[in-house]
């Protein structure tokens, strides 16, 4: 049985709670209601200590032409003035000094295993 919960983007600590999630991955199921129909969405919620360090990693580029994004900065800095020259070798040092990378993406999950400009 579901927990009611009203239409919100942030979760009450109560709601948070009532998910038993432990450290590291924890798979997740949640219903959304659209008039009659019900659709059942899975995902993966990780739970890290308050003191884990972690990355944003924009992916589509998308956020990034409009603002200077931090990874950039830190590519120019170490000389990386490409978008794409040295990215697997910044996020695998990212990754050696203790950083968790997060990946997000501003596609849709509907396309989200598409090429891009795929019709």
């Amino acid at each position: 049985a579901g927990f009611p919960y009203r239409k919100t983007l942030r979760p009450s600590a109560r709601q948070i709670a009532s998910l038993s999630l432990r450290r590291g991955a924890n798979d997740v199921e949640f219903v959304v209601k659209h008039k009659r129909k019900e659709l059942v969405v899975s995902s993966t919620l990780y739970l890290w200590s308050r003191n884990a360090k972690c990355v944003l990693a924009e992916i589509d580029g998308v956020i990034a032409s409009g603002a200077v994004a931090p990874l950039q900065v830190l590519a120019r800095r170490l000389g990386k003035t490409s978008r794409t020259s040295g990215v697997a070798e910044l996020f695998t040092n990212v990754s050696r000094n203790g950083y968790r990378i997060i990946y997000v993406t501003t596609r849709a999950v509907g396309v989200a295993g598409s090429p891009r400009g795929a019709p």
